[in-house]
């Protein structure tokens, strides 16, 4: 399946690009209810998302905050009501974006959105026409929902010189009543501690949740990721002309049913040699 997005001028360029985005979205069973975003390390202007209802009824409320001040950002909390198989862009169609006033502007900062029925989340990177940032060309992230965070994983960006600039977006979860930051300070990133690397990070909490969030600039190629603590992530990353993004940290479970049974392990042994083999029962 795949999110096809043939863009208005807010997410395409007019100086002779053709630009056409695509991303390999995953299937309805791994939607999720909750997703926390960053904003692109770019113009400041704020990003685009566009969501997706699964059922009728949908009722998705977003707010958004400062990455300093942890204060609004966007006014008041929105709230979608959806039906099946509805689109909806936020904060506002591009259209209206384009052709509202010169202080339109997208999310700023840190998006919180929570629905009450799974839902699927796009974030988009504009193009340069859009905060004049730089010749830019747009590109779109599939979000990685609360519920799919991972333990660990590997990721990767590009090694192709044309991208010369790579950002790690991380979003963890924490234990507020714990001062000693055991969970976050476990995360390490490529074998070093993400708070050494950044000491913010212990500091980032999302307001009125147990989020934690960090932007850190990685190098290009493969990169690994683990701790103790869920956390997801996107990696993108920009050249003079091209850019991309992709989920960087998700993991790819059936939330519609529950894993309560450990795998199947079985052993056999030869000369001291040992094979295992283990059987998932479910999910």
């Amino acid at each position: 399946r795949y999110w096809r997005d043939w863009s208005s001028d807010v997410c395409s360029s007019d100086l002779g690009g053709r630009d056409h985005i695509n991303e390999m979205i995953p299937p309805t069973s791994q939607w999720g209810k909750s997703y926390v975003t960053l904003e692109i390390m770019r113009g400041g202007k704020g990003d685009l998302y566009r969501a997706v209802a699964l059922q009728d009824g949908t009722n998705i409320f977003w707010s958004s905050y400062d990455f300093k001040s942890g204060t609004r950002t966007n006014g008041p909390t929105g709230v979608l009501n959806m039906k099946a198989g509805e689109v909806r862009s936020i904060p506002k169609s591009p259209e209206e974006v384009v052709t509202g006033p010169a202080n339109a502007k997208g999310v700023i900062g840190i998006g919180v959105f929570k629905a009450n029925k799974p839902f699927l989340l796009m974030h988009e990177s504009c193009s340069a026409n859009w905060d004049g940032s730089g010749d830019y060309d747009p590109f779109t992230i599939y979000c990685v929902a609360a519920e799919q965070y991972t333990k660990g994983t590997i990721f990767q960006s590009p090694l192709n010189s044309r991208y010369t600039n790579h950002f790690f977006s991380l979003i963890a979860i924490g234990d507020t009543a714990d001062p000693s930051m055991k969970l976050l300070k476990s995360i390490k990133l490529d074998g070093k501690f993400v708070y050494v690397i950044t000491p913010s990070f212990l500091g980032n909490r999302i307001p009125g949740t147990n989020f934690y969030y960090v932007r850190i600039p990685v190098s290009s190629g493969a990169h690994t990721i683990y701790g103790d603590t869920p956390f997801g992530g996107e990696i993108y990353g920009f050249g003079q002309f091209d850019s991309y993004g992709w989920p960087a940290a998700t993991a790819f479970k059936q939330l519609s049913l529950y894993d309560t049974l450990p795998p199947v392990l079985t052993r056999t042994e030869a000369c001291g040699d040992f094979d295992f083999f283990g059987t998932e029962i479910r999910n």
